[in-house]
């Protein structure tokens, strides 16, 4: 059986697809195989819950848009708090710079102006190393 959404998709034409394949091409060049399975949980979760939406979405080519900002972003988000709370931040700082990158790259401001907060908040130590890395213009890659 052939999957709804491909079945869809031949509905619309390639340019209507084509910031949805840079989505996907761009966290995988960041991430791999794990970029490739947040892209696969952000399709997932958003057939299960604005499936409805699809259609509209495609036809105003703001679905590649709306899969980045509201699906994959928050996973990215996700991901790095997990890892800033796993690792050792004097040594380990330079894990959390590819999703840094990211997130600061793609989420909204919003969501950014939250993850400063709360790094203000719980994590105090790796605020103040990222920021310090940030005011010297020092990459952390």
């Amino acid at each position: 059986m052939v999957p709804l959404m491909i079945i869809a998709l031949i509905f619309f034409p390639q340019e209507y697809l084509e910031e949805v394949h840079m989505v996907k091409h761009k966290i995988f060049k960041e991430f791999g195989s794990l970029g490739m399975a947040i892209y696969r949980e952000a399709l997932e979760s958003f057939f299960t819950c604005n499936s409805h939406s699809f259609a509209r979405l495609m036809n105003n080519k703001e679905f590649g848009k709306f899969i980045k900002n509201h699906y994959v972003a928050p996973r990215i988000k996700m991901e790095l708090t997990k890892l800033i709370e796993r690792i050792n931040i004097k040594k380990d700082l330079s894990k959390t710079a590819q999703f840094l990158r990211c997130f600061t790259d793609e989420a909204y401001w919003d969501e950014l102006v939250i993850l400063d907060n709360n790094l203000k908040q719980a994590h105090a130590d790796f605020y103040k190393e990222v920021n310090k890395f940030q005011r010297y213009g020092i990459s952390l890659q």
